[in-house]
């Protein structure tokens, strides 16, 4: 009897070593099926996510779609400890062990072939159900991740869990429920869904106020009407120029409106990313201080902000206008280090817009002014005392600082002398100057109050400042930068 069980025991596992590469086809076959299907659901899944989000709250935006590499990436997302394709593979040897099992056990017991067929066969519906399980909860974990991606798309930092409440509901997911989260604290399994096999749960976007939603970003595309569904939104989609896509009414079949010459996509959807914290120092009249900033990688610049929002607006106005005055500047001038940051938090004068440390190069903008027209009424308050009534006053201004210090540094240089040597020299030619065109009591009239003031206080660097923020504006302007340059 014993050697008989043996002899039914080496068979059956010779015939399950045998089917193996069926094992192996059948679990490819799987992956590959599912691993499409859940392919289509992450792009179908962020799709619906921006349609919704842009739709229910005019949140216009441009948007790139999700990309390949990112399909992967949510693809292999090890929410439960294992890789996709290795839970498939797990679902399927499982499935053929208790199949192996049910048939030893069933000869050893002495069970009939019925009996035994239909242990089989409820050992295939458990199967199938869990089956079904890991299809489902894997349906959930990929379109929770690729919202998640649509979320950071279009500059939605946090999201609230929302479980699906009823008699079914786990404690957890109860418990979870109408808390809101960072986005870039977002865990499968920990804080977003699933949680647990046949997860019902999802998220919700908490969008910004809508003092703090980015005007420039609300103005891209055209608003969504309350009776256009998915599919006329999808159709109706253009790419511009700059390779996001953009809801166009009734664009079907017409010529792209977002591909014409002349229009600056990257100054209205350029969204800042960031590196790791760096130390930038400046000094003040008691100490030195010490300011924790992020490089902002994609920027033109070489810009750095204390706030790594990617929704930030100091940022994306200061790349804007940064951007608008690189056209202005001298043929040859170096742009410095921009820093973004909060002067109140950071310990600089807060009633400044900005400001140039000759000591370190850099220019520093006050990220209280996050709007033109914040920065316009700051120029504006008072009639005359700026040169430049524009929303690049004080960048201009700050950068006439920068080029007053090049000059002073460059006579040092060439002439062999200190620095201090070199300013009285330049400051004298600047005197002269003024002095020999009768222009000295006239600089409020000529140029601004502003400068007229630095003249007063024996300021000249205010006066070139002035001067250069104005020198497209004003003949005497370029007239006395001419003579610095002399």
């Amino acid at each position: 009897m014993v050697l008989f069980l043996y002899y039914l025991f080496y068979r059956k596992e010779k015939s399950l070593w045998m089917k193996k590469p069926q094992h192996r086809r059948l679990a490819n076959a799987e992956i590959g099926v599912d691993t499409e299907h859940l392919g289509d659901i992450i792009q179908n899944a962020y799709m619906q996510m921006v349609f919704d989000v842009t739709k229910g709250a005019d949140y216009r935006a441009a948007f790139d779609l999700i990309p390949e590499s990112r399909v992967k990436a949510i693809l292999s997302t090890n929410w439960s400890g294992q890789m996709f394709s290795q839970r498939v593979w797990d679902n399927t040897n499982a499935l053929a062990d208790g199949l192996k099992h049910d048939m030893l056990v069933g000869i050893m017991a002495g069970k009939s072939e019925q009996h035994m067929a239909d242990d089989i066969m409820n050992r295939s519906g458990v199967g199938a159900f869990e089956a079904r399980r890991l299809v489902r909860t894997e349906t959930t974990c990929v379109a929770n991740m690729a919202e998640l991606y649509g979320y950071k798309e279009l500059d939605i930092d946090e999201y609230e869990f929302s479980a699906c409440l009823d008699s079914r509901t786990s404690d957890l997911c109860r418990e979870l429920d109408g808390k809101v989260f960072k986005r870039n604290s977002a865990q499968a399994g920990v804080n977003l869904p699933p949680m647990h096999p046949f997860c019902r749960s999802t998220t919700l976007p908490v969008l910004p106020s809508e003092e703090d939603l980015d005007k420039e970003l609300a103005e891209l595309g055209d608003e969504i009407g309350a009776d256009v569904d998915f599919d006329e939104w999808e159709r109706n989609l253009q790419q511009g120029e700059d390779g996001k896509w953009r809801y166009v009414a009734g664009s079907v079949g017409k010529p792209m409106r977002f591909a014409g010459d002349g229009v600056d996509y990257m100054s209205k959807s350029f969204r800042p990313d960031y590196s790791d914290s760096t130390p930038i120092s400046f000094s003040t009249s008691d100490e030195i201080k010490n300011i924790e900033v992020k490089k902002v990688t994609n920027s033109q610049f070489d810009m750095v902000t204390d706030n790594a929002n990617r929704r930030n607006k100091a940022v994306r106005l200061a790349e804007k206008n940064l951007k608008a005055v690189k056209k202005m500047l001298p043929e040859g001038y170096v742009m410095p280090k921009v820093a973004v940051v909060d002067f109140d938090k950071c310990g600089l004068n807060v009633q400044a817009i900005g400001g140039y440390d000759k000591e370190t190069g850099i220019l520093y903008l006050n990220s209280k002014y996050n709007t033109s027209g914040k920065i316009l009424d700051f120029v504006n308050e008072k009639a005359g005392y700026f040169a430049n009534n524009t929303e690049f006053a004080p960048i201009l201004h700050e950068l006439g600082h920068k080029y007053y210090e090049d000059c002073v540094k460059s006579l040092a240089i060439s002439e062999n002398m200190e620095y201090n040597k070199a300013k009285i020299s330049i400051d004298g030619k600047i005197y002269d100057f003024l002095h020999s065109n009768n222009l000295g009591d006239t600089l409020s009239k000529e140029i601004s109050e502003y400068a007229q003031l630095g003249y007063d206080c024996y300021n000249y660097s205010e006066i070139i400042a002035e001067c250069f923020s104005s020198k497209n504006l004003k003949d005497i302007s370029e007239s006395i930068l001419k003579e610095l340059r002399r």
